[in-house]
Order: C-alpha cells, then sequence, then structure tokens
C-alpha cells in the first residue's frame, strides 16, 4: 500500500468514525422518543424546558413584554383573557348577612377601592401580574389622602395597597411553624441599588395560585405547565410559512433559442428579488 493510497484510508476511516457518531445521536434520540425515557438532563428529548420555577417565569414575563424569541403572541393572548375572564365585571360589595345594616362599612370600602383605583384596571392588572407569576404580594399601608370631600370623614387617611413583584424582589415568605397558610413574614435581599427588606404579619396580603399547600414559595403560574407547547407552536407557525414560501411559490422557467438570448435573460433577472439557479446549454436556459 503507497502513502498516498494509505492516507485517502485515514480519512475515509475520520469520515466514518464522524458519520457513526452522528447515526449513533440520531439513534438514542430515537429510542428517547419511542420509549419516551432519558437517562439525565443531558438527552435531547424533552417535554419540558421549563423545569424550574425562576427560569418559567422569567420566560412567562420575556414573552409577554415581547422580549422572547418565541411564544410572544401565545403567552401575551392567554395571560390577558385569563385576567379577563377571572375578573369579570370586577369586585362586587355586599353586606355578608340579609338584614344587618352595612352601609357604613360598605361606604368606607367603595372608597377604598376607589382610592387604590382596584375599581377600574388596577384591579385587572393584578390579576394580570398574579397569571404571570403564579402569586401576588400586596403591600398594605396608610397614606394621607388628598383633600377631596369624599375622604374627608377618613380624617385624609385611606389604607393604600401596593404591588411587590417576586421577579424583581425575590422574596421569602415565612410561616407558622405548624400551618402552612398562616404567614408570618416576607423578606428580601438587597439587589443593586435596593436595600433589603422585609413586611410582617398585617401588613401584606399574600397568595399564591398554584404548587403544594405545604411550600409557600414554591407557586406556579398556569401557564408554566405549557411553556414548551407554545414554543413549539409558535414555530410551528413558522415552519410552515418557510414550507408555503418555498413551495408554495411559483417555478419559473425560461427557454431561449441563442446563447446570446440566455446572457440577455440573466442580465434582465439580475436585480430581481428572485434566487437563480440555472443550467446553460447552447440553446436554452432553466432557472429554478
Amino acid at each position: 500500500m503507497g502513502i498516498i493510497q494509505f492516507f485517502k484510508d485515514a480519512k475515509n476511516v475520520d469520515a466514518m468514525k464522524k458519520e457513526m457518531g452522528q447515526l449513533r445521536a440520531k439513534t438514542q434520540h430515537m429510542i428517547d422518543i419511542l420509549s419516551a425515557t432519558e437517562d439525565d438532563d443531558t438527552g435531547s428529548y424533552k417535554g419540558n424546558e421549563y423545569r424550574t420555577y425562576q427560569k418559567a417565569i422569567k420566560a412567562i414575563d420575556d414573552k409577554y413584554n415581547g422580549r422572547a424569541k418565541w411564544g410572544v403572541l401565545q403567552t401575551g393572548n392567554i395571560v390577558d383573557l385569563r385576567a379577563a375572564f377571572i375578573i369579570s365585571r370586577g369586585i362586587k360589595i355586599s353586606a355578608r348577612e340579609k338584614g344587618v345594616d352595612a352601609t357604613r362599612e360598605i361606604k368606607w370600602a367603595k372608597a377604598f377601592l376607589e382610592y387604590n383605583n382596584l375599581d377600574k384596571e388596577m384591579v385587572q392588572e393584578f390579576a394580570k401580574e398574579a397569571e404571570i407569576e403564579g402569586r401576588i404580594l400586596l403591600k398594605i399601608d396608610m397614606e394621607k389622602t388628598p383633600e377631596i370631600d369624599k375622604f374627608k370623614e377618613y380624617s385624609y387617611q385611606m389604607v393604600a395597597v401596593r404591588y411587590v413583584s417576586w421577579l424583581d424582589k425575590k422574596y421569602t415568605v415565612k410561616v407558622e411553624e405548624n400551618d402552612y397558610l398562616k404567614y408570618k413574614e416576607i423578606t428580601w435581599n438587597a439587589k443593586g441599588n435596593q436595600p433589603a427588606g422585609s413586611l410582617r404579619e398585617g401588613q401584606f396580603v399574600y397568595k399564591k395560585f398554584g404548587g403544594r399547600i405545604n411550600d409557600p414559595n414554591t407557586a406556579q403560574a398556569k401557564i408554566m405547565k405549557c411553556l414548551s407547547q407554545i414554543d413549539n407552536l409558535d414555530k410551528a407557525l413558522r415552519d410552515w410559512r418557510e414550507i408555503n414560501r418555498i413551495f408554495g411559490g411559483p417555478i419559473l422557467y425560461i427557454k431561449c433559442e441563442t446563447k446570446e438570448e440566455v446572457e440577455k435573460a440573466l442580465e434582465a433577472l439580475k436585480d430581481k428579488n428572485f434566487k437563480i439557479k440555472c443550467s446553460i446549454t447552447e440553446k436554452l436556459i432553466l432557472i429554478w
């Protein structure tokens, strides 16, 4: 065997190894699909790409605000539609017991809703935030109200509620030792220029809408379970567009009698927005 043949054989062996490696990866991928099992997180076949709360909520936030590559339209519509159905016509106030005069209490409650804009769009915004994060934290405080007649009887003091975002604060909920639903304190660490903070019992309202009861710090947005499917749907829509663009377009065919006509045809199509691949013979040109 000559040295030239040796190098040719060595090159073929390297190419064969590379091809076998690709085949092994494809075969393993097929096995994963058929068996629906994986040994670890290194496999390429996954039904859920968002397996941590932080990753999922960050993805929902990016999709809702139009920063993600996929799923922007679907996520925005799902969150807004669910919030609209949940809130419906807003908060309704009525006496708990029939026959009891609750005029004063109802009047105060309506003033409270109006002061915090909860009788208008703010309640819809709170529902949207709850849909994105799967939880909601509202800080309760007393504020001096504007000097408006309808607030005068409350000594210019009104209860104010302010939304606190988990994605921004990364807060931790502390509960009673033997009561998962008795929230004692909310704390968060310093972040950048923002100092650390805390809210004690009576200073906040906290509610989560997913996850286990025994873990107050693990919530789950309803849309969190279908984020991978949302991505796949959006990618499929794009794939269909590309397929239609490639296979739904007209196929251009030009036949010329002479070589000069071929050159003129090529010159005429040079500045057109059309990808040309041609085969030239003495009497014709094929463009596809």
